[in-house]
């Protein structure tokens, strides 16, 4: 039996560790190791590079100097995997592509609207369902009071729709948000706004929530979202996507939270089973 091919993986730290799981028990062909994006994290993948088949950066435009030139001088791929936010930092700063056109990365991109948003740019990517999460072995049913979930990281919080959230949350003062991501408490935000910063526990903190709630300025195929609806939550997002509820607006989707709080209070709302 010939022995299984190596890949370093770096970028988004949370979604790379998922993919390095996922794949190492999906196949035996492949094992893939993730490292994170400090000085000591990127000197042990380039440690680990010396030996490695292939260079995975989760999230574009490239990976540092240092391991690219490594992927370079040894011939090994560099595959980017385009998550969404990456391609708008990308269009606001083009030189940084240069390195990507010009070493002839394999670009991939999990979200399909982005192929377009890419060739725009200059790169040709090709769509890929890549995934970073695990289905729900089960699903707990959705909490006894209507709780909704956000994320809002600093220093991107109004990016990720803040003024939105905030003020969906003044009309809805008996619902409690919850916030994850990275920063301390907004005094912008009003009382029944809770901002619980990093967590490790990302899977109850969806449990403990009846929906997700998601109006950025621009987005990929949304990790947190698949992981809500992999746990069976109901998920408010302004982006198409099967068994979610599509918004245009942020009175849109007041109005849509007011319906399904409104079904929960009558014992009407269940999990979202299809989404599962």
């Amino acid at each position: 039996m010939s022995k299984p091919r190596r890949a370093v993986i770096v970028g988004y730290e949370y979604y790379s560790k998922y993919v390095a799981k996922l794949m190492n028990e999906q196949t035996s062909n492949w094992r893939l190791r993730a490292f994170d994006g400090s000085p000591r994290g990127t000197l042990a993948a380039a440690w680990d590079l010396r030996r490695a088949d292939a260079l995975i950066s989760f999230g574009g435009p490239a990976p540092s100097i240092a391991l690219s030139e490594i992927a370079r001088y040894r011939n090994i791929p560099v595959i980017i995997i385009w998550a969404g936010s990456d391609v708008l930092t990308a269009a606001g700063d083009p030189s940084g592509l240069e390195i990507v056109k010009r070493r002839g990365f394999v670009n991939i991109t999990d979200g399909e609207w982005l192929v377009d948003e890419l060739r725009l740019l200059g790169i040709e990517a090709t769509y890929q369902p890549v995934t970073a999460v695990e289905p729900g072995k089960s699903t707990k049913p959705l909490p006894g009071s209507f709780r909704v979930l956000t994320y809002l990281p600093e220093p991107r919080r109004e990016f990720y729709g803040a003024s939105d959230v905030y003020a969906i949350a003044r009309s809805l003062p008996g619902v409690s948000f919850s916030v994850v991501g990275a920063g301390l408490r907004d005094p912008e935000a009003p009382p029944n706004v809770t901002f619980l910063g990093y967590v490790d526990d990302m899977s109850d903190q969806i449990d403990a929530s009846t929906v997700l709630l998601r109006l950025p300025q621009h987005d990929g195929k949304s990790m947190l979202v698949l992981e809500a609806l992999s746990r069976g939550r109901h998920v408010i997002w302004n982006h198409e996507f099967p068994h979610v509820r599509a918004v245009r607006s942020a009175d849109a989707a007041l109005s849509m939270l007011r319906d399904m709080q409104a079904a929960h209070a009558r014992g009407e709302l269940r999990t979202n089973d299809d989404g599962r």
